[in-house]
Parts: C-alpha cells; sequence; structure tokens
C-alpha cells in the first residue's frame, strides 16, 4: 500500500486502500487470536471459541480486500468496489463481535444481546457484498446490483438497531 502511495499516482489510491484493509483485516485477525489463546489460559473456553471467530472474520476482511486491491489493479471497478464491502462488513462483523464478548464479560447483557444482533445483520450485509461481487466477476450487472443493495440494506438495519438501542439507554 505504501509503494503505491508513494508514486503519487492517485489513480492507484483504491487499491492502494484496499491493501492497507487487508493489512489491518491481518493484524486485528492475530489481535483477536492472542484475545483467545489468553481466554483458554483464564478457563473461559466460550469466550475462547468466540474471539476464534472475531479472529476468522477478520481474517475474511483480509481476504476480501485482496481480491478488492486485485479487482482494482485490473480495473474492474464494481467487482472490486464489492469486495472492498465485503472487507468491511466483515471487518465490522469482527468489531460488533468484540464489542458483543466484552459486553457479556462485563455482565451487560442486553448490550451484548443488541451488538449480536448488529453482528448478524453485517455478516448478512458482508455475505450480500460477496454474492455481489462475485456476479459481477462473471459479468451479472443486474444480479452485482442487486446484491449489492441488498447489503447496504442489511448494514443500514444494523445501524438502526445501534442507534434504537443507544435511544433507549439515553430515555433510560
Amino acid at each position: 500500500a505504501a509503494l503505491l502511495w508513494a508514486t503519487g499516482d492517485t489513480s492507484k489510491e483504491k487499491e492502494a486502500t484496499s491493501w492497507d484493509e487487508a493489512g489491518a483485516g491481518a493484524y486485528w485477525a492475530e489481535t483477536r487470536l492472542v484475545k483467545a489463546i489468553e481466554a483458554e489460559e483464564a478457563g473461559k473456553p466460550q469466550e475462547a471459541i468466540k474471539w476464534r471467530e472475531v479472529a476468522t472474520w477478520q481474517q475474511l476482511c483480509c481476504e476480501n480486500s485482496t481480491k478488492a486491491a486485485l479487482a482494482w489493479k485490473e480495473g474492474k471497478e464494481k467487482e472490486a468496489t464489492s469486495w472492498d464491502e465485503a472487507g468491511v462488513g466483515a471487518s465490522w462483523a469482527a468489531k460488533q463481535s468484540g464489542f458483543a464478548i466484552k459486553a457479556q464479560d462485563a455482565g451487560k447483557n442486553e448490550e451484548a444481546s443488541m451488538w449480536d444482533q448488529v453482528s448478524a445483520k453485517s455478516k448478512e450485509a458482508f455475505q450480500k457484498w460477496m454474492q455481489s461481487a462475485m456476479a459481477y466477476k462473471v459479468g451479472s450487472i443486474d444480479e452485482g446490483k442487486s446484491h449489492d443493495q441488498e447489503g447496504w440494506m442489511a448494514s443500514r438495519e444494523a445501524y438502526n438497531l445501534i442507534t434504537s438501542y443507544c435511544t433507549t439507554q439515553e430515555s433510560v
């Protein structure tokens, strides 16, 4: 990513950003695996399983961001955009699952439940964006657009769950 940015060629910016996201996904996957090991060592096997799942979602961020970078390099804008969206969706799902684990650990069961629901919606968005990218890859433009819109709808539902929860908490 840094090498692409260093060239000063602004046409490579999206590709560079995707490579950067791929690296970040790999980094966060590693840190979540460390959390899994720590949970195991602390005698919390269920929490360790959850942290491993979070690491898997971060790895999916890395993989999809890599696919995006390669598609950007080949000039496949719609496909690249969908792979980027899938990478972001996977990253969001991982972060939200991490929030759920931390809330559960702190005894905040209602908050943990909300984050689990939000993460489920982000996972749904991820799936739709992956389907979009695969459709664009084989030239199915209408199908790609449809899955892309479905991904954004699921993402919006995740956002609405957070907003609703925060509004409820403010009124208490």
